[in-house]
């Protein structure tokens, strides 16, 4: 086979869906945290120029990207009862 028709068979396979909704918030959480840490360390798009507490801020970024994350996960599993694991998603 050639290295196409691998790349291609290896981007159709479907996404593994973690074994519990715990394992779904520890990723949810990891991404919050990576998030606030990049953003706290880095400082991007002039957040060195805010009059607050850059500290709160990055976090609340975090924060936003965990609630979400959770969110997104509760809708899709719990809500819709939507299956990623499934050969044709």
């Amino acid at each position: 086979m050639s290295a196409i028709t691998n790349i291609k068979n290896w981007l159709n396979k479907p996404y593994p869906r973690p074994e519990s909704y715990a394992t779904e918030v520890r990723g949810m959480l990891t991404a919050g945290s990576i998030v606030f840490l990049l953003l706290f360390l880095f400082r991007p798009f002039g957040m060195e120029e805010h009059q607050g507490s850059v500290l709160f801020m990055t976090l609340g970024f975090g924060v936003i990207t965990f609630l979400v994350g959770i969110l997104y996960t509760a809708i899709t599993r719990l809500l819709l009862k939507i299956q990623k694991d499934i050969e044709s998603w």
